[in-house]
C-alpha cells in the first residue's frame, strides 16, 4: 500500500513539474488556457499535499510496526535466553545432585572397607586385606575428582544465578593426567625449561629447539601428551592438520604458513602442533605438486629462523608413519621421541587411571587384574583400553535402568562383554547372561554391607509448627556468624594453649607415681588426683570436639558468604536489621503514621519453592510500638525442617534503597531460624520440575 501511494505521489509531482515548465516556457499563452493550467496546477498541489500526508502516515505506521516487531523479537530472544539459562541451571543442579550421590557412594565404600578391616575373619586374610588396601587410594582419587567436578559446577551455577558470565571451565590437561611415559615426559621437560626460564648461561639464547617429533603406532597417546605439554608450558597453542595447507590455488598454501607464523609472532611463547604431520607432501614423491613443494620450503624457511624475531616458537609434530615425512623437514626436528603401546606391566595401572571418573564396584576394581591378563600380549593401545572402559560404562547405563538396585554401577561383566567383542572371543549368550547375573548378585551382597553408610531416606513425618519473626533477622547473618565462630575458636585455642602450657596432667601423673608408693596412706588424695586428670582430659576432649564442630561450621558459613549474596539495594532499615516496628525512613520513630515500611510490605510464597505447599504467612500489625511480626506457619514433612538450608520461599515486596516497593527473594532457614533475602533463589525447585 505504501509503494502504490508513493508511486501516485511521484506521478503527481512529475505532473506539477511538467505544468510549471509549460507555464514558464510559454509566457504568451492565451489567458483562458493559462488560467486553466494554473487551476490544474493548484489541484495537483492539493493532491500532492493530501498524498504526502497519507504517505507520511503510512511510513509512520510502518516505523511503529517495525519497532513493535523489533521489541517483540527482542522479547522473544530474551525469553529464549532465560529459558536456556534456566535449563542450564537445571542441568547443573542435576549434575551436582548426581555427584553428591556419587560422593556418598564413595564415602560409604570407604567406611565399609574400614569396618571390614577390623573384623577377625578378614584380619587373617592377607589377600583380602591387600585388596582393601589397594582399593582405598582409588576411592580417595575418586572422591577428589568428584569434589573438584562438583566445585566447578557449583561455580558455574552461582554465576548463572547472579547473571555473571560463565567462567572458563575447560579442563587444562597436564602431565599428571598422562599415565606413565615418565622418560617421555622428562624429554619434554627440556622444552618447559626453555619456555619458563631466562637462563643466565652465556649464549643460551642461541640454543633454540626447533621442534620435537613424536612418533609411534596409532592410539598410543601422542596427541594427548602434546596437550599435556601445552598445559604445563602455559603458552599459546596453535593446533593444525596438514589439510589446512592444501589449497586450490598456487601460493595459498604458503600464505597459510605465513599466517600461522604471524599468529605465533604475536605471542612471546608459542607451540605449533601439526598432528599426522606425514600428511604434508614429501618432496621425494614424484607426484608432488608445486604448491606442496612451496609449502614445505616455506615451512623449512620458518624453522631455520629466516626473517623471524626472537620470540620462542617451537614446532611439534606427531606421526604414525615416520618414513613418510619429507627428509629435510624431519631433519629440522631437534628430537624424535618414540611413543609406543603400553607394556604388559603398565596395563593394569592405566586401567585404574582411566576408570577413576566412573562409578564402579569393589569387585570391578579387583577384576581389573584379570582384565589386564586378558589384554596382555594382544597389542592393545591406550586408545583401545579407553574405548573398552567407555563402552563398558554404556552397558552399565543400559543395565542400571533395568536393574537399578543390582546394577547401579559398573560391574566386571560390563568390561568383560566389551573386551570379548574386541578380542573376537564372543561366548554363548546364555554364558554372558549367567555371568552378568552372578556379578549382580555379588554386588547386591556387597551393597548390603554399606547400605548403613548411605544417606538415609528422608523423614516424611507430618508436623505442624509456627515461627514468629519481629524482623528479617537473617540479614548479614553469615558474616556475623563467621565472626562469632572465629571468636569462639580463638577462645578455645587460648584454653587449649593454657592447658598444654600448664602441663597439669604430667605433673599430676608424677605426683601419683610418688603417692602410689604408699597408697593406703594417700588413698583419698590419689583418688582426687586421678579424678582431676580425668576432668582435664574430659575438658580437652570437649574443647577439641567443639573446635572440630566449629571449624566444620566455619567452612560451611564461609561458603555461604561467598555463594549466597544479599541484594545491595535494600532499604537502610532492612540492611541495619531494624525490627518491623522501626521499618520507616527515619528509623527511630514509633509513630504508626510513619511506619509505612511494614504497612506496605507483603510476603508471598511461590510455586517454585520446596515449601510452597507447606507454608503460610500471617502478618500481625499493631498501632504504635511493639508486637509487629510476621508469623510463618509450617505444616508438612519433618525432613525439610531438619536441613540446615536457606530455602527460597517466595517474594518479599519491600522497600529498596530508594524507598520504592520492590520484589526480593525471601528465604527461611529452619535450623538457624532465620528469615533472609538473597539475590538468587537458593534451594528452589528447578523450572522443569515446577512445570511438571
Amino acid at each position: 500500500q505504501i509503494d502504490e501511494n508513493v508511486k501516485t505521489l511521484t506521478e503527481t509531482i512529475t505532473k506539477i513539474k511538467t505544468l510549471q515548465t509549460e507555464l514558464t516556457n510559454n509566457p504568451q499563452l492565451p489567458p483562458n488556457m493559462k488560467t486553466q493550467k494554473q487551476q490544474q496546477l493548484t489541484e495537483l498541489r492539493n493532491q500532492q499535499q493530501t498524498q504526502q500526508t497519507l504517505v507520511n502516515n503510512l511510513l509512520e505506521q510502518r516505523r511503529a510496526l517495525n519497532q513493535n516487531q523489533k521489541e517483540k523479537q527482542e522479547e522473544l530472544e530474551k525469553l529464549a535466553q532465560e529459558k536456556t539459562q534456566l535449563q542450564t541451571q537445571e542441568n547443573l543442579q542435576q549434575q551436582i545432585s548426581h555427584l553428591n550421590q556419587a560422593l556418598n557412594y564413595v564415602e560409604a565404600n570407604q567406611k565399609r572397607i574400614e569396618e571390614l578391616k577390623t573384623q577377625k575373619e578378614y584380619q587373617k586374610n592377607q589377600i583380602e586385606l591387600k585388596n582393601f588396601k589397594d582399593f582405598q587410594p582409588f576411592l580417595t582419587d575418586q572422591k577428589l575428582a568428584f569434589e573438584k567436578q562438583k566445585k566447578n559446577l557449583t561455580i558455574q551455577l552461582n554465576h548463572l544465578k547472579e547473571n555473571k558470565p560463565l567462567p572458563h571451565t575447560k579442563k587444562k590437561v597436564t602431565f599428571k593426567d598422562v599415565y606413565g611415559m615418565e622418560s617421555e615426559k622428562e624429554e619434554l621437560e627440556d622444552l618447559l625449561t626453555y619456555f619458563h626460564t631466562n637462563q643466565s648461561l652465556i649464549n643460551f639464547d642461541q640454543v633454540r629447539p626447533k621442534g620435537y617429533l613424536l612418533y609411534g603406532p596409532p592410539g598410543t597417546g601422542k596427541t594427548f601428551l602434546i596437550k599435556a605439554l601445552c598445559g604445563e608450558a602455559n603458552v599459546h597453542f596453535i593446533n593444525l592438520i596438514p589439510s589446512k595447507f592444501r589449497q586450490k590455488y598456487i601460493g595459498e598454501g604458503e600464505k597459510e604458513v605465513e599466517k600461522v607464523w604471524q599468529e605465533a609472532e604475536n605471542h612471546d611463547k608459542t607451540i605449533i602442533f601439526i598432528d599426522e604431520i606425514e600428511g604434508l607432501e614429501n618432496r621425494n614423491d614424484s607426484n608432488i605438486s608445486s604448491g606442496g613443494v612451496n609449502v614445505i620450503n616455506t615451512l623449512l624457511d620458518k624453522l631455520d629462523g629466516f626473517n623471524s624475531s626472537n620470540k620462542k616458537i617451537v614446532l611439534m609434530g606427531a606421526t604414525n608413519n615416520l618414513h613418510k615425512i619429507d627428509s629435510a623437514l624431519r631433519s629440522r626436528f631437534s628430537k624424535e621421541i618414540y611413543i609406543g603401546n603400553l607394556k604388559d606391566n603398565e596395563i593394569e595401572g592405566y586401567l585404574k587411571h582411566i576408570i577413576v571418573p566412573y562409578q564402579i564396584s569393589y569387585h570391578t576394581f579387583l577384576a581389573l587384574k584379570e582384565i589386564t591378563q586378558l589384554c596382555q600380549g594382544k597389542n592393545i593401545s591406550n586408545r583401545d583400553l579407553t574405548t573398552i572402559i567407555e563402552e563398558a560404562y554404556k552397558k552399565t547405563a543400559k543395565w542400571s535402568q533395568q536393574n537399578p538396585q543390582t546394577h547401579e554401577v559398573m560391574l566386571p561383566s560390563d568390561i568383560e562383554e566389551v573386551l570379548q567383542l574386541k578380542l573376537k572371543t564372543k561366548p554363548d549368550y546364555s554364558q554372558v547372561k549367567k555371568r552378568r547375573e552372578a556379578c549382580e548378585n555379588q554386588y547386591a551382597q556387597w551393597r548390603q554391607g554399606f547400605n548403613q553408610y548411605l544417606d538415609k531416606p528422608k523423614d516424611e513425618t507430618k508436623i505442624e509448627c509456627h515461627y514468629t519473626f519481629d524482623g528479617l533477622n537473617g540479614i548479614n547473618y553469615y558474616n556475623r556468624r563467621y565472626s562469632q565462630i572465629q571468636s569462639e575458636l580463638n577462645n578455645i585455642n587460648q584454653q587449649l594453649t593454657k592447658i598444654h602450657q600448664e602441663n597439669k596432667i604430667s605433673q599430676l601423673e608424677q605426683e601419683l607415681t610418688t603417692l602410689n608408693q604408699t597408697p593406703d596412706k594417700y588413698e583419698q588424695t590419689i583418688k582426687d588426683k586421678n579424678q582431676e586428670i580425668i576432668d582435664i582430659k574430659n575438658k580437652l576432649k570437649t574443647l577439641q570436639t567443639k573446635e572440630e564442630r566449629l571449624r566444620k561450621e566455619l567452612k560451611l558459613v564461609d561458603n555461604r558468604r561467598e555463594t549466597q549474596k544479599e541484594p545491595s539495594n535494600l532499604a537502610c532499615y532492612i540492611k541495619d536489621r531494624h525490627p518491623f516496628d522501626r521499618w520507616n525512613k527515619d528509623g527511630d520513630t514509633y509513630n504508626h503514621t510513619t511506619l509505612d515500611g511494614f504497612d506496605s510490605a507483603s510476603f508471598d510464597t511461590k510455586n517454585d519453592s520446596h515449601l510452597h505447599y507447606y507454608i503460610n504467612f500471617e502478618k500481625q500489625q499493631h498501632k504504635g510500638p511493639g508486637n509487629n511480626s510476621l508469623i510463618l506457619k509450617y505444616k508438612g514433612p519433618k525432613h525439610f525442617l531438619d536441613e540446615d538450608k536457606d530455602y527460597y520461599l517466595g517474594e518479599a515486596f519491600v522497600h529498596d534503597a530508594n524507598f520504592k516497593l520492590t520484589d526480593f527473594h525471601l528465604h527461611f532457614n529452619p535450623v538457624r531460624k532465620t528469615l533472609s533475602i538473597y539475590q538468587g533463589k537458593q534451594h528452589a525447585i528447578s523450572q522443569k520440575n515446577n512445570q511438571k
